[in-house]
């Protein structure tokens, strides 16, 4: 079942001229300050770097407070980069939100529920930084407070 999606591709200026897209599953994101980490395996790419990268982070998590979130992504080399930390407001749920550098919208200026396209708290090109991609890149989420627990779907 796929669950939160990883696009790479080549750059040329905003263009993607080439994408491989990478799935991975979800489950429970625990409450209370449990950092948990959900798995993606990408075969079949090589090093990235400014010309071919990743160019997307994509998911759908349903919570009814998404502002108690903090989502990462993990890559291979353990650069991390924050996608989304306490935003959202007293809204629920991210709804195929994506996650990318070309974005028009912050996601520090969305409100939940978010769907559609953002930029992240920091730039997704940071693990664009040469390393090899054939591995496993992770997308760790923790919730920080109490009472409302969610799931990655």
């Amino acid at each position: 079942m796929t669950r939160f999606i990883l696009l790479l591709g080549i750059f040329f200026g905003s263009h993607v001229l080439q994408a491989q897209t990478f799935n991975g599953v979800g489950g429970a994101i625990p409450d209370n300050s449990t950092q948990t980490c959900f798995n993606i395996n990408v075969t079949g790419v090589g090093p990235v770097n400014g010309t071919y990268g990743l160019s997307s982070v994509c998911f759908t998590i349903n919570h009814p407070f998404v502002s108690d979130l903090e989502v990462y992504l993990r890559a291979p080399d353990g650069t991390m980069v924050a996608l989304t930390i306490g935003n959202g407001g007293l809204g629920a749920n991210y709804n195929n939100t994506c996650f990318t550098s070309t974005a028009a919208t912050s996601i520090t200026a969305g409100t939940a529920p978010f769907s559609g396209n953002y930029t992240p708290e920091q730039n997704l090109g940071l693990v664009n930084n040469g390393q090899n991609a054939n591995d496993t890149w992770s997308l760790c989420i923790e919730d920080v407070s109490a009472f409302d627990a969610g799931h990655l779907v």
